[in-house]
């Protein structure tokens, strides 16, 4: 019984004239979106004009968007009470958006309020009909007594308060609906949605808990529980429910959403994608094309994460198709467009699904409070707020994995921030995970690297769509060399043997390095310089010998590990070097020339392995850090491919 209402236009603002015909020609036209762009710009700049909201009540049913069609007749309801043909689309409206009891509701007002009017008659047998049904409907969910028919259309108007994010309003109708029929599970599990939206966490799994006391099977109170324990830090009580809905029968759309939505809650995405597909086998599906796009946007998104591109893409597409505006589609569908190391897809759910809008905001308050403060300072504020809300601390690495890219930065600033092992554990395995654009993982491996709990070295890093074997380092490299311990006439007599041995003079630096060892007996820096002064004169065995000695009695000593690295590749006993190297390679904070020693012994080691792209990786990450170093260009003369090398020779 929808219809399209006319108004007169009356004395309507030139403007709003100007710009309503405007409308009318681009609807002539065929270009519906361009008109339906206008008149919602003409809708905010004139509100409660009839002449607007009634061409939008047009254009929806026009386009069949029978929910925006439903909306606009409500609020023409308001501006015009006492028209007959706006009351009779309202009710329309709410029987082909499925709401049964509103719908008795206004068709029967109509039959009583004008029962003279053409369709008062068609109007009070379809009062009829639908009282029938809703009696039926009272019954099958185990309700008991005369059916309730006022109740019933309270649970609907709390459904469209849920819909538009109207909490405090959903909740006092809720709690009223409650009141009046305590069994009706339905309200119980919508009151919990709306205790849960506004922070009051404990209550919305007391709501649940007690919807599952009444029907332990009901599908939207498991999915329901699933997710508010999860959001509260409770994994393993989430999974737990979670268990039992996977159990119930996939036996149509709206279950197999429920079933969907908790799952990609979990991550669990075999589980999202047997629900999915369970229900396409299903030869009468539901119609609901809204519930039917969110499966398979949820779909998509466990094709994704589990390497399922082109399927992700065809379900994205086909939830498009079924529902235009389906948001959180069409956003995973455009960051799929960037380049791979910038995406962040797939997600299922955007931040405010996961967060508050209270807690992100409490977050930014103390990070900002007080200017300019120190890291300390700020670990103590956001370690603070981490005992405030302790769930976000186990919500942390789930966002890291699967949220979108505000929920995915919130909590990498979060980790960050705050530094608790916990965290840094998650910062870790984000940083190794295949989740998130590449700076975010960098940013998160370093972080990981300087608290020690990711090992500087090779590790396997998704980049480029692929993994790769990647270096990284999470020390600090300076030009400042550290104050020496040695007195200053022997620090004089080292720099006077430094000073002989670039100019070539290696007999006068052992001359000068020998007098300082006899002021400062067993130095391993001038035993490491003596050495080099016998390396220059040809001495090698001597120079092996001074290798050894300072290894043996300072094992710490990072030159004597580097030195004598270099004999023992000589000598084939690769592991015996690596071993060397590797606790090296978790210093925090090195000279230049400590980190050239390191890099070159490492070098050195991987092209005796035969392993010339390792070296070459080695090469290219030192040369970022010191281009200049004159080591780098003779390692790199070694890299050259073997043809070229046995044509050199010939």
């Amino acid at each position: 019984m929808a219809g399209k209402p006319s108004h007169g236009k009356g004395r309507l603002p030139e403007p709003l004239l100007a710009g309503l015909a405007r409308v009318d020609g681009l609807i002539e036209a065929g270009q519906l979106d361009q008109g339906e762009e206008l008149l919602l710009q003409l809708d905010r700049r004139y509100p409660g004009q009839p002449e607007v909201i009634g061409r939008i009540m047009n254009l929806a049913l026009e386009t069949g968007d029978m929910a925006v069609y439903t909306a606009a007749a409500e609020r023409l309801s308001k501006l015009l009470p006492g028209d007959p043909e706006i009351a009779l689309a309202v009710a329309g409206g709410y029987l082909s958006t499925q709401r049964i009891a509103l719908a008795q509701r206004a068709f029967a007002a109509v039959a009583i309020r004008w029962p003279n009017h053409a369709h008062a008659a068609e109007a009070r047998a379809r009062a009829e009909s639908l009282r029938q049904l809703l009696e039926q409907l009272w019954a099958e969910i185990g309700l008991q007594g005369p059916a309730d028919l006022e109740v019933m259309a309270q649970h609907e108007e709390l459904q469209a308060l849920l819909s538009a994010g109207e909490w405090q309003r959903a909740l006092r109708l809720g709690e009223q609906a409650l009141r009046r029929q305590p069994g009706f599970v339905a309200i119980r599990n919508n009151l919990s949605i709306v205790y849960r939206n506004l922070g009051q966490t404990d209550r919305a799994i007391a709501a649940a808990r007690a919807a599952l006391a009444s029907d332990p099977d009901n599908v939207h109170a498991l999915a329901n529980l699933t997710q508010f324990l999860l959001l509260a830090g409770k994994p393993d009580e989430a999974a737990h429910y979670a268990q039992q809905l996977r159990a119930i029968p996939t036996t149509s759309v709206d279950i197999a959403v429920k079933q969907a939505e908790a799952l990609s809650f979990l991550g669990d995405d075999a589980g999202v994608l047997a629900a999915f597909e369970q229900v396409q086998r299903l030869k009468h599906r539901d119609d609901d094309r809204s519930s039917s796009a969110l499966l398979h946007h949820l779909a998509a998104v466990a094709s994704l994460r589990l390497g399922q591109t082109l399927a992700a893409h065809r379900r994205w597409q086909k939830a498009l198709e079924l529902n235009p505006g389906l948001e959180l589609a069409s956003a995973n569908l455009a960051d799929m467009e960037r380049p791979q190391d910038e995406r962040h897809a797939p997600w299922a759910y955007s931040i405010e699904y996961w967060l508050r809008r209270e807690q992100v905001e409490e977050l930014l308050r103390d990070v900002r409070r007080g200017g300019n403060r120190s890291e300390e300072s700020l670990a103590r504020d956001a370690r603070r707020f981490l005992q405030r809300h302790p769930a976000l601390g186990t919500l942390v690495p789930i966002l890291l994995d699967r949220g979108d890219p505000g929920a995915r930065e919130f909590a990498l600033r979060l980790a960050l921030l705050a530094q608790t092992p916990e965290l840094l554990a998650a910062l870790r395995d984000f940083a190794l995970s295949q989740r998130g654009p590449t700076n975010l993982r960098l940013q998160a491996a370093q972080a990981a690297q300087h608290a020690g709990v990711l090992p500087n070295g090779t590790v396997r890093f998704w980049q480029g769509g692929a993994w790769q074997e990647t270096i990284m380092f999470g020390f600090e490299v300076s030009g400042e060399a550290s104050p020496s311990n040695l007195p200053q006439d022997v620090v004089e007599l080292q720099h006077k043997a430094f000073a002989a041995m670039r100019a070539g003079d290696a007999a006068t630096a052992e001359r000068l390095l020998t007098q300082a060892l006899e002021r400062a007996p067993g130095d391993p820096s001038l035993l490491n310089n003596l050495g080099a002064a016998y390396g220059q004169l040809g001495r090698s065995a001597e120079a092996r010998a001074i290798a050894e000695r300072i290894h043996a009695e300072h094992p710490d000593y990072l030159f004597g590990c580097t030195n004598l690295v270099i004999y023992l590749v000589q000598d084939g006993k690769l592991d015996e070097a690596q071993a060397l190297i590797d606790p090296l390679l978790q210093s925090r904070k090195l000279h230049t020339s400590e980190l050239a020693a390191i890099m070159g012994a490492q070098v050195n080691i991987f092209l005796a392995r035969g392993n010339s792209e390792a070296a070459r990786s080695w090469l290219d990450m030192w040369e970022q850090v010191d281009p200049d170093h004159p080591h780098i260009p003779l390692l790199r003369s070694r890299l050259r491919p073997a043809r070229r090398q046995k044509q050199r020779r010939r």
